[in-house]
């Protein structure tokens, strides 16, 4: 399953929780690489295990930050 961003949230929360690039990659176990793009939209997913450890870095629930979607489509869905 992807877990699609929501990077304007990411900005905000972390502005909220006076966090910096470094320090949320510090306690989401990532490097600034990624904090950076996941804030800016330019990734727009990541793994459940870097979702889960963002979102407790920032003290909300995963489906906050991140949309699950499924990796495939059915056809039925294709079709409507």
């Amino acid at each position: 399953m992807r877990l699609i961003v929501r990077p304007r949230l990411i900005r905000q929360l972390m502005e909220v929780h006076g966090l910096s690039i470094q320090r949320t990659a510090e306690l989401v176990g990532t490097s600034k690489t990624t904090i950076e793009q996941l804030r800016s939209g330019q990734r727009i997913d990541t793994d459940e295990k870097v979702a889960a450890r963002f979102a407790q870095a920032l003290q909300v629930e995963s489906d906050a930050l991140f949309i699950k979607i499924r990796e495939s489509l059915s056809e039925e869905t294709l079709a409507a």
